[in-house]
C-alpha cells in the first residue's frame, strides 16, 4: 500500500481518544505538521488511560532525533518504533 496526501495528526488522535481505546498504534512518517508540545500535553491530559505505540516509517537509518512520536509515546507510556521503508522490498 502506498500512502498519499496529508496527515492531521492531531484530530486522527482525538478521535482514537475518543474511542477511549486501551491502546492506540499511532502508525505515521512524521512529517509535517508535527505536534507541538502545547498539542502533545492536549493528548495526554486527553488521554484516560491508553498506551500509545508510535510506529515512524522513513527512508534511511533513523537520526535519533526525539521527535513529536518519540515524545508522544514516551508521554503516554508506549514505545516508539522506527521501520527503514528502503529495507522493505515490495512483493513480487
Amino acid at each position: 500500500v502506498i500512502a498519499n496526501g496529508g496527515t492531521q495528526h492531531l484530530p486522527a488522535l482525538q478521535l482514537a481518544l475518543d474511542m477511549q481505546p486501551d491502546v492506540i498504534f499511532f502508525l505515521t512518517d512524521a512529517d509535517h505538521p508535527e505536534l507541538f508540545p502545547h498539542e502533545l500535553e492536549r493528548v495526554r491530559r486527553t488521554n484516560k488511560g491508553a498506551v500509545i505505540h508510535t510506529i515512524e516509517f522513513g527512508f534511511g537509518p533513523f537520526s535519533g532525533k526525539r521527535n513529536f512520536l518519540v515524545k508522544l509515546a514516551d508521554q503516554n507510556d508506549g514505545k516508539h518504533i522506527y521501520i527503514d521503508i528502503s529495507k522493505l522490498r515490495p512483493k513480487s
